[in-house]
């Protein structure tokens, strides 16, 4: 894993891109975050908006967001392509990046054990990218002005370029 940190004037929080070459087999691969506070609540991005949930430990899926907070501290965690975590009974964040299962494997019985030669393949495999923000007591409008910002990117290119002039 390659981790690239970075801080920009004016603006909020800490940007992480994580570049990852992957070949677990049948492996989960989390990046884990544990608060500098007790967590009291939950808060993940969901299509349409958020949606509270439990500190039970329980993987969830996740779009864009997930926020845990504490009594006087909070913190935000963005991302346009991380989609499921948990977070456990103790504060901790688990995001899950990367998931090496079969492709469609499936057994009755919801065995999970793959026949010794199959030719099924393995997900995730290889180099993936992922893009972070951290935002330590965010305001919402700051959480979706810096959300915009992750998955709006903005972008430009030039068109006058090789015309006579």
């Amino acid at each position: 894993m390659i981790a690239r940190c970075r801080l920009e004037a004016d603006l909020p929080g800490i940007h992480l891109k994580l570049r990852v070459n992957w070949h677990g087999y049948r492996e989960l691969l989390k990046l884990v975050i544990t608060p500098d506070f007790k967590v009291l609540e939950r808060i993940d991005g969901c299509s349409g908006g958020v949606l509270p949930r439990q500190l039970n430990g329980k993987e969830y899926p996740i779009f864009n967001q997930l926020t845990v907070k504490g009594e006087k501290q909070s913190l935000t965690l963005l991302s346009p392509n991380i989609f499921s975590g948990d977070v456990q009974p103790d504060g901790t964040i688990r995001l899950t990046l990367l998931r090496s299962t079969a492709y469609s494997f499936s057994k009755d019985g919801n065995a999970y054990d793959l026949p010794p030669l199959h030719d099924y393949p393995i997900t995730d495999q290889g180099v993936t990218d992922f893009d972070l923000m951290l935002l330590p007591n965010a305001e919402q409008t700051t959480i979706a002005q810096q959300l915009y910002r992750f998955t709006q990117p903005l972008k430009s290119s030039e068109t006058t370029r090789g015309l006579k002039r």
